[in-house]
């Protein structure tokens, strides 16, 4: 057996250890804090599963518990975890997310996955990674998401980047389908590729969609009526 010591020693800094093996990636990182000041060390398992194209042997492996597994001081006991109003919230209010994090609350977001995007992001912007749960989706019930929102994160601890981004911030862009004849010119609110176009009508911010068919969009340009 092979021992690696590998600490903080007083570096808040999120310092990384990477380890290969078969079956998937370990990532270590120390030197963090939670949302009270008390160090953090994060342990993430990442499975060379499906998503990751298994491990380049022909075999697909899968993790067994949870995702990402913070150790922290402290007196918390033992057990499933339990939420907590310093944890990553995504809430469903009104038919649409809203994210609380680090004492902000963010929205709204079209759906759970993009506001589980926006969740992992935040969390890497603060080099903090605390649990995550849903709430307001099945009435009072709370759901841990952690695992889910684990897989925005990337080997190195980072946000995975999006694919099929087409369109800044602000763009406006022409709907070319029938149900947009009316009003076809809609301005880009943010592009999240895969997980969809979020957009508002030209002119009224307050009415917003979210465009999962890219065939249907294209640049619109002053020259067009």
């Amino acid at each position: 057996m092979r021992t690696i010591r590998y600490y903080a020693k007083g570096n808040r800094t999120g310092k990384i250890l990477h380890i290969e093996t078969d079956g998937g990636i370990v990532n270590i990182r120390v030197g963090l804090s939670d949302n009270q000041g008390r160090p953090v060390t994060a342990i993430e398992i990442i499975p060379d599963d499906e998503q990751r194209g298994g491990d380049g042997n022909g075999q697909i492996w899968r993790l067994d518990g949870y995702r990402l597994v913070m150790q922290q001081n402290g007196d918390e006991g033992e057990g499933d975890p339990e939420p907590s109003e310093d944890d990553a919230w995504v809430v469903l209010d009104e038919g649409v997310y809203r994210i609380r994090v680090f004492g902000a609350d963010t929205g709204p977001f079209p759906t759970r996955h993009i506001a589980m995007y926006e969740l992992a992001a935040a969390m890497v912007k603060h080099g903090e990674f605390p649990s995550a749960w849903v709430f307001g989706e099945h009435g009072p019930a709370v759901e841990e998401i952690s695992d889910e929102v684990g897989k925005f994160f990337d080997e190195n601890g980072e946000l995975r980047p999006l694919t099929g981004v087409r369109f800044a911030d602000g763009a406006p862009v022409l709907l070319t389908d029938d149900a947009h004849n009316d009003w076809p010119v809609y301005t880009v609110i943010r592009d999240y590729g895969q997980l969809g176009l979020y957009v508002h009508t030209s002119g009224d911010p307050t009415i917003t969609e979210l465009i999962t068919d890219p065939s249907i969009v294209r640049k619109f340009t002053d020259t067009e009526v």
